[in-house]
């Protein structure tokens, strides 16, 4: 949609700290959860736009050239970010350019150039080391000191290879059974906004847990279930157990890694893109750590070894 005639502004009026406020307040209409809540790419591009504005806020937003580009892409460099995270900001500001060409706010041809400032290339910042599977005797130390329905939360996002917030926010009534088995399909997931159908295929430890909850509303809800955790709930409680026992910091993103590996293990890589939800194999490739034998035990065996 064409922006309304009553905000028309002279091109030359239009600053890059305007066009990020504008962005922004387009951004929380469209990247939002079916419940109106915004998801984290709205907050991953404010990031973005933040650092844009604290270098050139004032500039004309016609004037935002590659030269500029760089110039943030080298403040990522210099303070310390990986090669990946620099590459993935940059992207979301070409984002906004093409959304303000689109919009008419700026010439195309501003925000064509902005797409020969390529990927930063190796070597140019450091590659962090990545996201890996959790070490599960860390993971079953910390399932004993968390809240049942946190651990139960942890436990299944063992299995599937759900991310957390589909596991957060996952409905008894969501779990249904065809002839294919059982399926978790949540209402809301990360390509929801796409009309993409999310089916998480539940194997039989799996359908078994959520079939001894299916009397609550959300699985892992607070309490008797009547409502969700809210998002940063199970971290900030495994990041407590961890402080107050002496263990090894984990993130529960890092399950995912070990849901995904015991997939890739026991089916093969087509099979474990499908379970993830990936459309392609090279984004679920980054899943999978086979050669790490200890944490790539089957799905079904982690649980096991998780209510052992």
């Amino acid at each position: 949609m064409r922006r309304n005639v009553s905000m028309t502004l002279e091109s030359d009026a239009l600053t890059v700290r305007t066009v990020a406020r504008m962005f922004r307040e387009h951004a929380k209409r469209v990247y939002v959860r079916t419940d109106g809540t915004p998801t984290r790419h709205h907050a991953n591009i404010g990031l973005a736009l933040d650092r844009l504005e604290d270098l050139h806020g004032g500039m004309p937003a016609g004037d935002l050239d590659p030269r500029a580009l760089k110039a943030v892409r080298t403040s990522w460099v210099t303070g310390g970010l990986t090669r990946n995270t620099i590459n993935k900001q940059v992207r979301y500001i070409r984002q906004v350019w093409d959304w303000a060409a689109e919009m008419d706010l700026v010439d195309e041809a501003v925000a064509e150039q902005l797409h020969t400032v390529k990927n930063l290339p190796t070597g140019m910042a450091p590659e962090g080391k990545g996201v890996r599977p959790a070490d599960l005797e860390d993971v079953r130390a910390t399932i004993a000191e968390l809240p049942e329905p946190l651990a139960n939360m942890v436990r299944f996002l063992l299995l599937p290879g759900c991310r957390v917030g589909e596991a957060r926010e996952a409905r008894a009534d969501e779990v249904i059974y065809c002839d294919d088995g059982p399926f978790l399909c949540p209402q809301w997931h990360k390509t929801a906004r796409y009309d993409k159908v999310r089916e998480i295929p539940l194997n039989a430890p799996a359908y078994a847990l959520v079939s001894s909850l299916e009397d609550r509303e959300y699985l892992f809800g607070v309490g008797d279930g009547s409502r969700p955790y809210q998002r940063d709930s199970l971290i900030n409680a495994i990041n407590r157990v961890c402080r107050r026992t002496g263990i090894t910091k984990w993130s529960p993103g890092q399950l995912r890694h070990n849901a995904a590996t015991g997939i890739f293990r026991a089916h093969g890589l087509e099979a474990t893109a499908s379970v993830l939800g990936h459309s392609s194999t090279r984004v679920t490739s980054r899943y999978v750590h086979a050669r790490n034998n200890k944490q790539a035990m089957g799905a079904a065996g982690a649980l096991s070894q998780m209510t052992a």
